[in-house]
């Protein structure tokens, strides 16, 4: 099996960190670590590696600093690297990154893509999908387990749902898979394999390897903000509850059940649909890009 597994780079937080809420930016010399997560994934794709043979490619998009994370996760086990760089990128979201992952991964031909399932510093879990749909890939996300059969091309996944739920999914090969902390517990590389990975090359792209124009950023930071404080709830159970409802209130937390509404249809009417809904709740503006209140 070729796998590859997309490595980020995050600002570590076990010390403390304090943002400046009025320029928006992190202080300075500060410690930087690979995303828990990612480091999850690349420790899946090689124990996917032992069991069925094959080879695990690293790839990170991001500034010269990146590489240490890359070698970290080549110590680990990985075969080899490719970093992504281009002043650009400095100004990029998640939409970029995917962009940019998805060019570089596709001359690649992977069985199986693997990512975390969220970054520790942002947490969007915006990439993963972004990237599944430039490779034209099916994608399962927040899986704790996941079991592959290279002979019948096919995947069998855990998904982590809310309060406590799991579901089962099955997809064909190939496939993008996002990887949750949980799924499994990360080796402790070797000495030798750490001075191997100190040594070994790591291959760099700019934008005119993969054979495209610097994109425009389609967002930008307007403002940081501290979170508002929440008060606290203290949770009264009803005795004339089952003892599974009773379970389910504890791991809400005493939440009241969300209503929600079912949507079917094609992309584009879902989509449709979507923009006009966001556009009545004055999410954006109606231009001439954007349907208005009447959808059109």
């Amino acid at each position: 099996m070729k796998i590859v597994v997309c490595v980020k780079q995050v600002v570590d937080t076990t010390p403390p960190v304090e943002l400046d809420f009025r320029t928006s930016r992190l202080p300075g010399n500060l410690n930087y670590i690979v995303n828990p997560a990612d480091e999850n994934a690349t420790e899946e794709a090689l124990r996917l590696k032992e069991r069925h043979g094959g080879e695990v490619i690293l790839i990170s998009a991001g500034p010269p600093r990146i590489t240490r994370a890359l070698r970290a996760c080549l110590a680990m086990g990985a075969d080899r690297a490719i970093h992504i760089w281009h002043p650009a990128l400095e100004e990029g979201d998640g939409l970029v990154t995917a962009q940019l992952l998805a060019r570089a991964i596709a001359p690649l031909s992977p069985d199986l893509v693997l990512c975390g399932n969220r970054s520790l510093d942002e947490g969007t879990g915006q990439v993963p999908p972004a990237l599944a749909e430039f490779l034209g890939l099916p994608q399962i996300t927040g899986v704790t387990l996941l079991e592959v059969s290279p002979a019948e091309a096919r995947i069998m996944a855990h998904r982590k749902l809310e309060k406590g739920c799991r579901q089962v999914v099955k997809s064909g090969l190939p496939a993008l898979v996002s990887v949750d902390t949980s799924i499994n517990r990360c080796r402790y590389p070797a000495f030798r394999s750490v001075r191997w990975a100190r040594k070994e090359p790591i291959t760099t792209l700019d934008y005119e390897a993969l054979g495209i124009e610097p994109p425009d950023c389609p967002t930008h930071l307007v403002k940081l903000a501290p979170p508002r404080p929440r008060p606290k709830k203290t949770l009264t159970m009803d005795s004339s509850l089952s003892p599974e409802e009773r379970v389910r209130q504890l791991m809400s937390g005493g939440l009241a059940e969300k209503k929600t509404t079912l949507w079917e249809g094609t992309p584009e009417d879902l989509a449709t649909r979507l923009a006009r809904v966001l556009t009545q709740e004055h999410f954006f503006p109606p231009n001439a890009d954007n349907p208005g209140r009447d959808g059109h």
